[in-house]
């Protein structure tokens, strides 16, 4: 471990659960191995091949527990750069509290199946004293939820600025440096910097898509912040009575300029999630908060074609959806598709009036090693993309890292996208038919492992070659949640959760003519 750094792991009492409290490992409690908890920043694949030796051990739902308690609980709160839960996985029943004992089977976990709840990171924008916290999206897997069993916190000196030497497959710290010190400048894609040029306000900006049109639209959760205390153990959304966001949650920009063309949407929305827009311009969008998918006129307005789901109740059957994330449209049919989602794993095709054609999917499961998951199996399927000329839908595969394609008449697997440049996560994916055909998509922070830039990847669809990468600085993205792309590829936009922002990328041979 490097100088400056220092893990640090310990246990909480939480007054939800008075009489109950957690010994969680620490270096004078080594139940877990000590060398699991000195290389806590492991790949995921590493994490679930290891077990306690021993046990048993209690896990606890942590739903309605903050990180802001633990950071104002510490002495050195300013100085916690990240955080991250690891846990396992819920049994179907509605125990607040279970016990594991890895040698017997007979208990409700046969082991730890262990996984990121979330990640809540400090970005550093020009040094000590100018910095933020945010939080990441709470990553579910599988039939239940990762409920947290152990914390790993991590300390990094704010006056050296020294950060740990930490390895994620064959990558280590060195790999990324290197590809840091390419930086932005050497991609064709480069960034539109004073694009928009006047100033937004939004919010969490979870989706972005390009119209027929060429113009922007952008979808924002206005005043909401999806954190911990936004649901309940059994998805139930915790705030309808804060009521619809009361700003226009849907913008429309002028692909020049970014300049306002107009915005609709108050009075609707209570957690927007995805966007996506058919060949007559109609919007398409999901609220994970009210479960549903809406299909709404080109013109905006107040009052949908087409509603899907039922309002804020979860489930997992026919008429159901938990948390869905996105759509993609088929505009040779009208059929479309619904990524189903934080909780189902499950990517669904219906008609255009909304009947149910074709159902695919299933939590992917533990302890698959570095291979990957099989096919078919998801662990939060985030975004999709719609490849018309090869008659597949693409669906970027998020805490797996990778993009799988389906063919779009019997949902059957195509191909798969999967690099370690990803560094593990995919949250959206984006296809362009310009140069053959190419994907652009988009990863995110490193939960664990080495500190690979969050970037934006353009992908020859043909044969997976990686053509180009591009981010906004050296340094790269911070939460990038969407991409997409105008339709003759001129530009390519992605959303922002944090900070809150679109960005507009364009090749480097125009960049002077932009604007």
């Amino acid at each position: 471990m490097a100088p400056g750094v220092r893990a640090v792991l310990t246990g909480i009492c939480l007054a939800t659960f008075a009489n109950i409290c957690w010994s969680y490992p620490t270096w004078d409690n080594p139940w877990w191995p000590r060398d699991l908890l000195e290389k806590f920043d492991a790949t995921f694949e590493e994490l679930e091949r290891q077990r306690p030796p021993q046990g048993p051990f209690v896990c606890t739902t942590l739903k309605s527990w903050r990180v802001e308690n633990l950071i104002a609980s510490g002495t050195e709160g300013d100085r916690i750069d990240r955080i991250i839960g690891y846990g396992c996985e819920q049994p179907a029943s509605s125990q607040t509290t279970w016990i594991c004992e890895p040698s017997r089977p007979d208990t409700v976990c046969a082991g730890p199946v262990l996984g990121t709840v979330f990640n809540w990171e400090k970005e550093r924008e020009a040094g000590p004293g100018q910095t933020s916290m945010m939080e990441e999206e709470d990553v579910e897997v599988g039939p239940g939820d990762i409920n947290t069993v152990v914390l790993a916190m991590r300390f990094t000196d704010e006056e050296e600025g020294e950060e740990e030497e930490t390895v994620q497959g064959d990558k280590t710290k060195d790999d990324a440096q290197a590809v840091d010190e390419r930086g932005a400048e050497d991609s064709s894609l480069q960034v539109v910097e004073d694009w928009p040029v006047q100033n937004l306000e939004l919010g969490q900006v979870s989706g972005v898509a390009v119209c027929p049109a060429g113009h922007v639209h952008v979808f924002h959760r206005g005043d909401r912040v999806w954190d911990s205390s936004s649901f309940d153990d059994e998805n139930m959304y915790q705030q309808q009575d804060l009521g619809p966001i009361q700003t226009d949650t849907v913008v429309e920009l002028d692909p020049s300029t970014g300049d306002l063309v107009r915005s609709w949407g108050k009075g609707i929305f209570f957690l927007p999630h995805g966007l996506a827009m058919d060949g007559d311009g109609n919007y398409w969008l999901t609220d994970v908060a009210m479960h549903q998918v809406f299909k709404f006129p080109a013109s905006g307005d107040s009052v949908p074609l087409l509603t899907l789901g039922e309002a804020f109740q979860p489930g997992s059957d026919d008429k159901h959806f938990c948390k869905p994330t996105d759509v993609a449209v088929d505009d040779s049919t009208g059929d479309f598709f619904v990524a189903d989602g934080y909780c189902n794993s499950r990517v669904m095709k219906f008609s255009k009036d909304g009947a149910l054609l074709l159902q695919w999917g299933r939590p992917s499961p533990p302890g698959y090693g570095l291979s990957g998951p099989p096919p078919g199996t998801f662990r939060i399927p985030h975004s999709l993309a719609m490849v018309p000329d090869r008659g597949e839908v693409c669906v970027a595969d998020r805490e797996n890292g990778r993009v799988q394609c389906f063919d779009i008449r019997e949902g059957k697997f195509t191909r798969m996208f999967r690099e370690r440049e990803f560094g593990g996560r995919v949250f959206a994916v984006d296809y362009n038919p310009d140069q053959g055909g190419v994907l652009h998509l988009v990863n995110g922070p490193t939960l664990v492992g080495a500190t690979l830039p969050v970037e934006g990847f353009t992908v020859r669809f043909n044969d997976g070659e990686i053509l180009d990468t591009w981010r906004p600085t050296a340094r790269g993205f911070s939460q990038p949640h969407d991409v997409a792309s105008a339709p003759d590829d001129s530009a390519v936009y992605v959303a922002e959760i944090g900070p809150n922002k679109v960005w507009k990328f364009v090749p480097a041979n125009e960049q002077p003519n932009v604007i």
